[in-house]
């Protein structure tokens, strides 16, 4: 039996378009998931929405810390955690070979690499994919998110740099993970300034620099595989030209 924790949520809401999971978790019945047996169990149920776990760290942290007490008692065959890039304090030059940091200066970062930890602890043989910034159906926050939408453009921070996945790809990059035995994987692409999407994606000329700005910049040492180099799986071609596909897609669902 194969199941997924967050299948209402972005990411897992897209993975399970992708596979037909036989069990479906979230936060409303995760306790039914206790004292099972899975083949293939993906972990995407910690929330995304940063603003609010660095606005409660202590909230985020009891949220994670009880699905936490949920896995000890799973078992699985293979087990897959959907991490994020924000495990690392200070992402540049960061690879899969590079610690995490549980005294992330954010409580977002510390607590899910607290998370990671004590997912690997409980499954030893677990695969560990780490996302950058995505984008794709169902996106409900980021930059892509507001310049789609038009939502605060205002707020943008065009010094930002980020990096960005389709979110459609992850089914397929966890299987090639799994079939070539990966035990973590950082999903990396060239990191893009903001100011260069808004021009190249948006076709909208956006300066708004405000200090403080963001600057991401997570490696691999898998990119071979997947045909990248540098320590990027994606180039940033393949980056925009699936992004101006996922905005082209967004306004033609406008009434």
């Amino acid at each position: 039996m194969d199941a997924l924790i967050g299948h209402t949520g972005f990411v897992g809401g897209n993975l399970a378009k992708c596979h037909a999971f036989q069990a479906l978790f979230n936060s409303a019945n995760i306790d039914q998931a206790k004292h099972q047996a899975f083949d293939l169990l993906i972990c995407a149920g910690v929330r995304a929405e940063k603003w609010i776990a660095n606005r409660d760290g202590q909230k985020d942290r009891s949220d994670i810390q009880a699905l936490v007490d949920v896995l000890a008692t799973v078992k699985a065959r293979t087990p897959v955690l959907i991490s994020t890039t924000d495990v690392y304090s200070d992402t540049r030059g960061k690879t899969e070979l590079d610690a995490t940091d549980e005294q992330n200066g954010q409580p977002y970062g510390r607590n899910r690499a607290y998370f990671e930890r004590a997912f690997i602890e409980i499954f030893p043989n677990a695969l560990v994919l780490r996302l950058p910034g995505l984008f794709g159906p169902g996106l409900k926050k980021n930059v892509v998110h507001d310049l789609v939408k038009g939502h605060e453009v205002e707020k943008i921070n065009t010094d930002g740099v980020h990096q960005y996945y389709d979110v459609k790809w992850l089914w397929k990059d966890v299987r090639k993970s799994l079939d070539l035995g990966i035990t973590t994987l950082n999903i990396s692409s060239p990191p893009m300034k903001v100011e260069d999407i808004c021009t190249e994606v948006f076709g909208v000329h956006l300066k708004q620099p405000r200090p403080d700005a963001p600057h991401y910049d997570m490696r691999s040492v898998h990119a071979k595989p997947w045909g990248g180099h540098d320590g990027y799986l994606y180039g940033r071609e393949e980056i925009l030209r699936a992004m101006k596909a996922f905005v082209a897609e967004q306004r033609a669902l406008r009434p």
